[in-house]
């Protein structure tokens, strides 16, 4: 595991969790909250009345961790550890988008401007970054071309 970025973390995913709603009330969200929903742990926040949304995905995680050759018989649950590593790096990328919203870099529309929610009739709540990927993808918009610096 030691390739894997917070591989060896034994930091429990709700104390990395509590540390990114701290991480966001000292750049101006108001409103922070956790909730656990289907499985999974997912952080909602609040900025100037719109609500961000963030989620620690582990299957490239669990992928990871487990070996490459499996001769033993005894059945391994890597989904705790695979939790600690996904919120501990989603923790680091926080704090670095902290650190640019404090220092006017980019506000935060910019730097979380994927983290905003959407509610879709057909999805329910989704971030509008994956409605929008959704409509492109089904032919509905046409999302602008960039050209390459040359």
């Amino acid at each position: 595991m030691g390739n894997l970025p917070y591989g060896n973390t034994t930091v429990p995913a709700t104390k990395s969790i509590g540390d990114i709603m701290g991480l966001l009330q000292t750049v101006g969200f108001n409103k922070t909250a956790q909730f656990y929903s289907d499985g999974r742990h997912i952080v909602l926040a609040e900025h100037d009345g719109i609500q961000f949304r963030w989620e620690a995905k582990t299957g490239a995680i669990i992928q990871a961790l487990q070996p490459q050759r499996r001769r033993t018989r005894r059945t391994i649950d890597y989904k705790d550890q695979a939790l600690r590593i996904a919120w501990r790096v989603l923790w680091h990328q926080i704090k670095v988008a902290c650190d640019i919203i404090r220092y006017e870099v980019q506000d935060v529309a910019e730097v979380f401007g994927g983290n905003l929610i959407y509610n879709d009739p057909k999805h329910g709540e989704i971030s509008l970054a994956q409605y929008i990927t959704n409509e492109a993808a089904s032919g509905k918009i046409q999302l602008p071309q960039i050209e390459a610096p040359k």
